[in-house]
């Protein structure tokens, strides 16, 4: 069974982790490439714009990256000491770095890792040590300065350690874990899926504010069961977003993709007056 996915930035391919291999997926043509062995079980994993899969393993407490030419098969091991087992990692926008969240330490902490072509050196973790937490995943804003952990605390993301993985704020009138999170420079917003499940929570990306609550519909006609948030994907050239929600949060039987346009900035257009093709009006009466 498939333990993560990750899509590489253009579009093209997909690097599937399992225990022990990873795949390689062409979303061209819509065929499995490849399987390559690895020297691990993996947990997650990052698909670069070169062709190279940087696997993070999901045991051995204290372990290495796994790194796989996706066209050869040629894997190899890096040390980046201390890497955790079970880090969870996202790729930057800018396709040359990945930022990722340690689990099973306490205090939770943030780590950036720079790569190219299937080198990686481990660059810093935060300056925070137990001052902020964590918990164990993160996302990075879509414009690629921000990185919102799962307990809601929002760091920088820059190419500079002195400013890199800092203290922006926190997420108001929020509590428990997150769930899946993503952003839309479109609507300067983080929409948000809690553990609770919940509909989608909407904050503003400056202030930390929460300024909406997406509400999910019921579920084939219940007038008490709603639909329970589980993933959220946002757009940066429009107010749109996809929400894929499940009927139940522990046993789901039925799913649904929910297409919801969020409230957004008014873009201004030329007024139109739209009027049947064929109609009688008083002569200089106003269109209304």
């Amino acid at each position: 069974a498939a333990t993560a996915v990750s899509i590489d930035p253009a579009g093209n391919r997909a690097a599937i982790a399992h225990d022990g291999w990873v795949s390689d997926f062409s979303l061209t043509d819509k065929s499995l490439e490849a399987t390559h062995s690895v020297p691990a079980n993996i947990g997650d994993i990052i698909a670069d714009s070169d062709g190279y899969a940087y696997a993070f393993p999901s045991d051995g407490q204290w372990t290495q990256l796994q790194t796989v030419n996706l066209d050869t098969g040629e894997n190899k091991t890096v040390s980046l000491y201390p890497l955790r087992q079970g880090m969870i990692v996202r790729l930057h926008p800018d396709g040359k770095k990945i930022y990722g969240a340690d689990n099973g330490l306490s205090p939770s902490d943030l780590e950036r890792y720079n790569i190219a072509a299937g080198n990686a050196t481990r660059a810093y973790d935060s300056p925070y040590h137990g001052d902020f937490p964590f918990c164990g995943d993160l996302w990075i804003g879509s414009e690629g300065n921000s990185i919102l952990s799962r307990c809601g605390v929002i760091v920088r993301a820059t190419d500079d350690q002195a400013t890199d993985l800092t203290f922006m704020m926190q997420l108001g009138d929020f509590s428990g874990g997150i769930q899946h999170a993503d952003s839309s420079t479109f609507n300067n917003a983080w929409y948000v899926v809690d553990g609770t499940g919940e509909g989608v929570k909407v904050y503003d990306a400056d202030s930390g504010l929460l300024t909406d609550t997406v509400e999910l519909p019921y579920v084939d006609g219940s007038v008490t069961d709603r639909w329970m948030a589980k993933y959220v994907f946002a757009t940066d050239t429009s107010n749109l977003i996809y929400i894929l929600a499940q009927d139940d949060l522990v046993t789901p039987q039925k799913f649904v993709l929910l297409k919801h346009h969020a409230s957004g900035p008014v873009v201004p257009s030329v007024p139109v007056a739209v009027v049947p093709r064929y109609t009688t009006v008083r002569q200089n009466s106003p269109v209304i």
